[in-house]
């Protein structure tokens, strides 16, 4: 990802917008451009970056994917009476926990009910997960994000775009954890509560192969401390989701945009007139239904 300005470009005169260039081919003028972008439109963040367009670090959430065979989520949620019951469907969860002491929430995001853990990565050298379900929700596992708050402390640097490294760093970590041939890296949960490498990896979703690997690798300390920290407390309340079912694969570092593009109340660009910044690469929405 680079930013090079005869590629994508937003064209700016005397502080107001005048047009897009796309892919350094067409050039389209325009009085007003809504820059509705995602949350991972890392070369848009650098290229408005460098055009002068006033933008801040945001605080985001990183983490892992859990997954469990659908059959002990159904277990947990509907009980033993109704865990086979037809026509319910795979069941739903939500996890949450905040550290008083640290500040830090974990909480699972995203959660997908009778699907599969998907490699989502996006440039050469770089291991991102996601997760998914198909309509049926006929898959025999269940996932979610799990993932750690972090503050914009955390990114050591005061660069509007250092949230950005951040994730990079994480995904760098769990691409060369994987071996560097695209496979995710995972390590059983009770391997990772007692801080060793799994020699057996549990019967997982991901299509693309997974690799035993230790999370504490991959992540920086407060991530891990926070996710054990939770762990222990949920043991307490539903056993069997803290248990020898459960898999734990990185790393979920896409949860939100690491960037705000500053607006006013108008929604528009604080520096540029007319200049719309808009979709979950705004820094102002996390999640498919607030970005709409």
């Amino acid at each position: 990802i680079y930013y090079n300005s005869k590629m994508t470009d937003v064209l700016i005169s005397d502080g107001k917008v005048t047009g897009v260039v796309i892919n350094g081919e067409k050039e389209y003028r325009s009085s007003i451009v809504y820059l509705a972008v995602g949350h991972s439109a890392r070369d848009t963040f650098e290229m408005i970056h460098k055009k002068g367009v006033i933008v801040e670090q945001k605080p985001i959430s990183v983490g892992v994917r859990i997954e469990h065979p659908v059959k002990i989520i159904n277990l947990i949620r509907y009980g033993d009476k109704y865990k086979d019951f037809p026509g319910i469907g795979a069941a739903n969860y939500s996890f949450t926990f905040t550290n008083r002491k640290t500040g830090r929430g974990v909480y699972t995001f995203c959660m997908c009910p009778g699907g599969e853990i998907v490699n989502a990565s996006s440039e050469k050298g770089m291991l991102v997960v996601n997760g998914m379900s198909y309509s049926s929700r006929a898959s025999k596992f269940s996932n979610s994000a799990l993932v750690v708050t972090c503050h914009t402390d955390d990114y050591k640097s005061t660069n509007p775009l250092s949230g950005i490294e951040f994730q990079k760093d994480i995904e760098r970590k769990a691409f060369n954890a994987g071996g560097g041939r695209w496979f995710v890296p995972a390590q059983n949960l009770t391997d990772f509560l007692s801080g060793k490498i799994s020699e057996t990896l549990n019967i997982n979703s991901c299509k693309t192969g997974t690799a035993a690997a230790d999370m504490n690798e991959i992540f920086p300390k407060f991530v891990c401390a926070s996710l054990l920290t939770a762990f222990n407390k949920w043991k307490e309340d539903e056993p069997l989701f803290v248990s020898e079912h459960a898999i734990l694969l990185g790393a979920e570092t896409r949860t939100s945009s690491p960037v705000r593009i500053k607006r006013n109340e108008k929604y528009e660009s604080v520096n540029v007139k007319n200049l719309y910044p808009l979709g979950e690469g705004s820094g102002y929405t996390g999640g498919i239904t607030s970005s709409a």
